[in-house]
């Protein structure tokens, strides 16, 4: 499953309006391959269920994840790739922990959380229930400049 997210801000996961992973782990990872790493994390077998639905709407992309714990980081290409998005999240159940250079990034159940997607992190994702919704910057006129590049909502 190759997916991408273009410079013009349309997310082009597949050619149809909505698609759903739920059948192996290394289909979450490459579900998730065009915005971060992923390398789930398991005590004893791997039998976490890990599931993605998303819909497209215009230039937006939204997500629903169920997953087990995972870590993930984003790479320069992934860095690259989705440079022009921001994130709106919101989980609900699990939560997030990690680090974007010397600052300390956490995301609990219930607040919503906005990050520019050209922000470099590493951090662990607890098993757990998350939305998700990438904009295009330009749509909502964010700039890196003047406005945070992480914060609760």
């Amino acid at each position: 499953m190759t997916q991408t997210l273009d410079k013009t801000g349309h997310a082009n996961l597949l050619p149809v309006e909505s698609w759903r992973v739920d059948r192996t782990i290394e289909a979450y990872v490459d579900g998730c391959s065009p915005t971060f790493q992923m390398t789930p994390l398991f005590a004893g077998s791997p039998s976490t269920h890990f599931r993605i639905d998303s819909w497209t709407t215009g230039k937006c992309l939204f997500m629903q994840n169920r997953t087990g714990p995972f870590a993930f980081r984003r790479t320069k290409s992934q860095l690259e790739r989705s440079s022009h998005l921001v994130v709106v999240l919101r989980h609900l159940s699990g939560a997030t922990r990690g680090y974007s250079g010397d600052e300390i990034l956490t995301r609990r159940p219930g607040l919503f959380h906005f990050m520019d997607q050209a922000t470099p992190f590493d951090a662990i994702q607890e098993a757990g229930e998350f939305q998700t919704v990438y904009i295009p910057k330009e749509l909502i006129g964010y700039d890196p400049d003047k406005h945070p590049r992480f914060m609760p909502i």
